[in-house]
Formats: C-alpha cells, structure tokens, sequence
C-alpha cells in the first residue's frame, strides 16, 4: 500500500507566505481606517473565499476558476450584503471584491498541483473566512 502523499514544504511555505501577506494587508487597511473594523475582515475573506473556490474547481476549468470565483462573490456578496448583512454597504462588497483579487496571481500555482496541495489551499480559504468573521464579530462585542 503506497504512502499517502503530503504536501512538500516549499508549497506549504508558499501558501505560508500567501497567508502572511493577506494578514498584513489587511492590518495595513485597520491602520488606515481604524474605525472600521469590519474593512480588513472582508478583505480576509474574500481572499480566503477565492482560494477556496480556486482550490475545489475542477482542473478543466484551467484559468477560468478564477473569473467564475470572482464572479460567484459578486453574487454572493450582493445577495449576502441584502439578506443576510443588511442594511447593504457597497463598500463591504468593494473590500470583499478587492480582497479576492489579492491571491489571483496565486490561484494560478493552486490550479496544477497534487490534490494534498489543493486541500490545503481549501482548509486554508476556510481558516481565513474563519478568522475574518471572527475578528469582525470579536471587535463588534468589543465595542458595544
């Protein structure tokens, strides 16, 4: 029975890598505007969001799983900002929007790796989203 196959450390450090620089841009952005909380957890997400999508499409999509990503947190972010979010703030879908344009250059390495490699890029999105939701609704509850 053949080993499972696991990720190389130089593609984990790249993703390591990838993760680190999202954090700092969206630390960057909570330097800028320190009374908007909920600016760097978009961006956050939506770059966790676009890796995530990036990671589970198919490989026959090839460069197009990026566009179609974008496209979907068009829609989602609309329908969610409306829905779910309210009162709707195109800024909040701007950031999210800009936020999934950060790791582009990146989801195109994700696209031809192995599959281990894939589900890390996925559990990693997921992490991201995560935390951007955590930090976004930590700092409300901090500040009521």
């Amino acid at each position: 029975m053949p080993a499972p196959l696991a990720v190389a450390p130089s593609t984990r450090r790249e993703l390591e890598h990838e993760v680190l620089v999202l954090i700092l841009v969206s630390l960057g952005v909570q330097l800028v505007y320190p009374y908007r909380h909920d600016l760097p957890a978009h961006l956050v997400g939506g770059a966790g969001a676009m890796l995530m999508v990036t990671a589970a499409a198919p490989r026959a999509w090839g460069k197009a799983a990026p566009i179609l990503g974008y496209a979907l947190l068009v829609v989602v972010g609309w329908i969610s900002e409306h829905l779910v979010f309210g009162p709707p703030d195109p800024v909040d879908v701007a950031f999210t929007l800009a936020g999934s344009l950060l790791p582009l250059a990146f989801c195109d390495r994700i696209r031809d790796r192995e599959t281990p490699w894939r589900g890390s890029v996925l559990t990693a999105g997921l992490a991201l989203i995560a935390g951007s939701l955590a930090y976004r609704y930590g700092m409300s509850r901090g500040a009521a």
